[in-house]
């Protein structure tokens, strides 16, 4: 317990020379930390004056100490019996019944405690605590503004609000929090980092490189700061910069997994495939389920059927904040709209009449442009960071965070009209099980929409496992992404019962000077007759 609630137990009782001798001997052994002695002398206390209601307290809170919270709490109900406007008894109450789990107790206690003494600071925090652990975010955040109003000068709580606000993705709101916080401790170096890390979410790119200056000039030893710092020098142009502060934090920090894949990604970006290769298997080494296999196999030419479910998830979590502006402005990505292009070529829907699966649906998308077709949109992915931004739209009937083909198995059949998937099938190599999944799901005539790179217009040697499909079928490419030929989707198009209605050739993305041709399909359920390809 902090020494400042222990000064709460130094009042003078009103009281004989014996029990308050002995209830001072108590104060002494809790400030020493000898509990034993102390549970000894608070009894002496109450035995001799059974309305001692401090000693109560001093005798609750030593045991609270030796985690004895069912016999603390008797003492402390005790002391309140006495004495009603106790703060800090309803305080170690709050303490007791959080241990003992009764977290509805717990809050009634914090609650009084601060109703008593407002400027409680050690209950704002357990409450705080105990509401945002058990998921009552909003009200977590109503105690630390009470906190922020009641203690001024704390630049601690400044902090917790800031945080709660950077997980809610109100960046700007971090950034006021914890630009407050500095000003009241300027060497509070996690505010400083979480403040660049907020103007990068935001793309303020030089703002955030000078928090996390300051941030190094405080602990310059610190390997999260430079690995940090090297994230906004790429996202702002400024590669060898970047890669500079990669090696630094390997060398504060040479097991720094975060460093080193970041460093392999700098290696990938400017086309050094070994330096890249060299990076990940170092982070294997030192993290052997790391999602980064992915980009070893990758980069090695192996084949294997899917991208690991760990790799999207990370990689899109990382991506989300700047994912849209990254996607239509610097790849030029219009699949979506071009998507459904085709599909009003073939159909004339009603606002508002179809049942919609969006098979991994990122931050909505493609959900934005079916939407004013939806009577219901279901979305569908593996990231949760993605998942907040599609949220954020209010386009969405319902949001899962699962594995695409695990949510498809879960569903009804024959359940929707329609289901849409773009820039997704680039993550999955062996599309069988899937469109299999989509052929069930869908309603007689039910539609099929999606996107994926095209194999036939790329040419890289791999190495082919002797339980994989050929390299005719779908490939793994140094990319990391998938590429299907036309013949593959052709066949497990008529093996599922699908009409392929149309079949567009497009560049689905621009990288650099690199362009990434592919396909927009658009297929339809068949119930009878012999489908036909487009």
């Amino acid at each position: 317990m902090l020494e400042e609630l222990k000064i709460l137990l130094s009042g003078e009782p009103p009281a004989g020379p014996q029990e308050v001798a002995a209830k001072r001997q108590g104060d002494q052994h809790l400030n020493l930390g000898q509990f034993d002695e102390a549970v000894a002398c608070y009894q002496q206390a109450v035995s001799l004056n059974p309305r001692f209601a401090a000693a109560y307290v001093g005798l609750g809170f030593s045991l609270v100490e030796q985690q004895k919270f069912a016999e603390a709490a008797v003492a402390l109900e005790r002391a309140l019996a006495i004495d009603t406007s106790l703060a800090d008894a309803h305080y170690l109450l709050g303490k007791a019944a959080k241990a003992l789990d009764d977290h509805p107790e717990s809050v009634r206690h914090f609650t009084q405690a601060l109703a008593l003494k407002p400027d409680f600071e050690f209950a704002y925090r357990d409450l705080f605590d105990l509401l945002l652990g058990a998921g009552k975010t909003e009200d977590a955040k109503a105690v630390v503004r009470r906190a922020i109003l009641a203690l001024p000068n704390s630049a601690e709580f400044r902090f917790l609000l800031g945080n709660l606000l950077f997980n809610q993705q109100d960046f700007a709101g971090a950034i006021s929090c914890h630009g407050k916080a500095v000003a009241l401790e300027p060497t509070a170096v996690v505010s400083h980092k979480m403040m660049g890390d907020a103007y990068g979410y935001l793309g303020q790119h030089t703002k955030a490189a000078e928090c996390y200056e300051k941030a190094i000039a405080i602990a310059p030893a610190n390997a999260d700061i430079h690995a940090a710092l090297g994230n906004v020098m790429s996202a702002s142009g400024q590669g060898e910069k970047a890669m500079a502060f990669y090696r630094r934090a390997i060398e504060l920090a040479p097991g720094h997994v975060t460093a080193h894949r970041l460093l392999g990604n700098a290696f990938l970006k400017r086309g050094d495939k070994e330096g890249a290769i060299a990076c990940y298997r170092r982070v294997v080494e030192l993290q052997p389920d790391s999602p980064v296999t992915h980009m070893v196999a990758a980069l090695s030419g192996e084949q294997r059927d899917s991208t690991p479910s760990g790799y999207v998830a990370q990689l899109f979590d990382e991506y989300a904040q700047t994912f849209d502006s990254h996607l239509v402005q610097t790849l030029h990505y219009d699949a979506p709209e071009k998507l459904m292009d085709l599909v009003r070529e073939v159909s004339t829907p009603a606002a508002r009449q179809w049942s919609v699966l969006d098979l991994g649906c990122g931050t909505g998308l493609s959900g934005l442009a079916i939407s004013p077709y939806a009577k219901e949109l279901v979305g569908v992915d593996l990231s949760a960071n993605m998942l907040v931004k599609a949220g954020a739209r209010r386009i969405y009937t319902r949001l899962e965070r699962m594995d695409l083909l695990a949510m498809m198995k879960e569903e009804a059949a024959s359940s929707y009209d329609v289901v849409i998937s773009t820039d997704v099938f680039i993550y999955v190599g062996r599309l069988d099980g899937l469109f299999g999944e989509a052929q069930r799901l869908l309603r007689a005539g039910g539609l099929f929409a999606f996107s994926v790179e095209s194999l036939d217009a790329v040419n890289e040697e791999v190495k082919e496992g002797p339980d994989m499909l050929d390299a005719r079928d779908f490939r793994l490419n140094t990319t990391g992404r998938y590429t299907h030929s036309r013949a593959y989707l052709t066949r497990i198009a008529l093996h599922n019962g699908f009409e392929m209605l149309r079949t567009k050739e497009v560049m689905v993305r621009v990288e650099g000077t690199k362009t990434a041709p592919g396909y927009l399909m658009l297929w339809r359920r068949c119930d009878g007759g012999v489908p036909q390809p487009a």
